[in-house]
């Protein structure tokens, strides 16, 4: 039983009426705040900046402080990016549930196990809330960091230029990187997931879409690839947890279906082909361009502060938290790809039997290179996977070494010995 408020009961009854089954027929309502959505997040990420660079001050252990009321200007972006959330919800459940409880599988489940909807709706939109403090905490962590450098008697420069010079990035020859424009770098890598699934979706006839109940928005993008409402959701919505999770299972029961009714077609494979080319934007710049180098460059950053001084401030409690908040949504990306790549899994092996008898040999030929195109995604997919775990356990690293090594700071080559800074 799906409860009231999980629902839009105007789109209940068109379902009921019309036959809407397909999602993308009831889809179109949502899109256009979806979209709005990205922008807030887009203009909030650097206004965070602007704000924390603006108001930050320096403290009497020369390391920059973020203003307290900085914090509580969340809730406003937080709370209407969870309305525009459930509202996106509340339409594609309805067509979800029909297509999941006709094969007789449960609507709501955590771990392969049933349970109550808010069970299963609080963690997914806690987490869809992390992402975005996730990137928020970066905005300011950054800022501060900054005006951190500028700092009277501040030593940041000089602990990045020892520790780079004790790396094996020097090892190699490569030059210590200026750290401000470093920093400027991995900010502006920040706004890539937000700017690629827009100009992914940007469609050829953009004002001739309809996003009318009914309408299912069908249409080619920029690039001359197909795509309709469904399909533009779930690509803007990729930081919201509950889309992505209906959105993956829904993709994998037409797959299992088509299969077990022997009827698999090529339209079932540039669904899961769509999907690749997302998760693998994904994995690039929200997994890896934000993810990975922010959270091993904060890391750093507040392993400085450890090293030059052992007094708890509200600076190495602000980077503290964004690093749990970066470790914390890269260990959820990890888990959550499971469900990509078993769905892709099941397009790597299939079988002639699977496949509609009725095809003509050009569809057969079609179906075959939709298929070589997953599999050169998935594969170059489980490369970054494999990379960005690296990263990860590396970051785990430096973490640890911030209470093993007696300067707080650890590279590939051991921990960091900080003998010669200069008061």
């Amino acid at each position: 039983r799906i409860p009231w408020w999980l629902y839009a009961s105007e789109v209940a009854e068109k379902f009921r009426d019309c036959g809407y089954t397909h999602p993308a027929k009831v889809m179109g309502p949502v899109i256009p705040p979806v979209l709005v959505q990205v922008f807030v997040s887009m203009i909030l990420q650097l206004a965070f900046f602007v704000l924390s660079y603006r108001f930050s001050f320096c403290n009497t252990e020369s390391e920059a402080t973020d203003p307290w009321w900085l914090w509580c200007l969340f809730a406003p972006g937080l709370a209407f990016r969870n309305f525009v959330e459930v509202r996106a919800l509340r339409h594609f459940i309805v067509p979800f549930a029909h297509r999941v409880i006709s094969r007789g599988a449960a609507v709501f489940t955590l771990f392969n196990f049933e349970v109550p909807a808010f069970v299963w709706f609080a963690p997914l939109l806690a987490c869809s809330n992390l992402a975005l403090l996730d990137n928020r905490t970066d905005s300011i962590t950054t800022a501060r960091n900054l005006i951190s450098m500028s700092c009277a008697n501040s030593r940041v420069e000089s602990l990045w230029i020892m520790t780079w010079e004790q790396s094996f990035w020097h090892r190699v020859g490569l030059p210590v990187p200026n750290l401000s424009a470093f920093l400027c770098m991995t900010f502006a890598f920040t706004f890539l997931q937000f700017l690629w699934p827009v100009m992914m979706t940007a469609r050829k006839g953009c004002f001739d879409v309809s996003f009318e109940l009914g309408q299912s928005g069908a249409d080619e993008n920029l690039f001359g690839d197909k795509l309709n409402h469904e399909d533009v959701l779930r690509e803007l919505s990729n930081d919201m947890a509950t889309i992505q999770a209906f959105s993956l299972r829904l993709l994998k029961l037409r797959v299992q279906r088509a299969k077990e009714e022997k009827c698999l077609r090529t339209g079932h494979l540039a669904g899961v082909l769509s999907l690749c080319r997302q998760v693998t934007a994904r994995i690039m710049f929200e997994w890896i361009a934000e993810n990975s180098l922010q959270m091993n460059l904060q890391i750093t950053l507040l392993a400085f502060q450890c090293a030059l001084s052992d007094k708890i401030t509200m600076a190495k409690v602000s980077g503290a938290i964004s690093v749990a908040l970066s470790i914390f949504m890269s260990l959820f990306h990890l888990f959550s790809s499971y469900h990509f790549f078993a769905l892709t899994a099941l397009v790597s092996e299939l079988q002639e039997d699977s496949i509609d008898p009725h095809l003509s040999e050009r569809e057969r030929a079609e179906l075959g290179k939709l298929q070589g195109s997953i599999r050169r995604y998935v594969l170059f997919a489980h490369a970054c996977r494999i990379g960005f775990v690296i990263a990860l356990l590396y970051a785990l690293c430096k973490v640890v070494a911030i209470f093993r090594c007696s300067d707080s700071l650890w590279n590939l080559t051991g921990c960091v010995h900080l003998t010669s800074v200069d008061a």
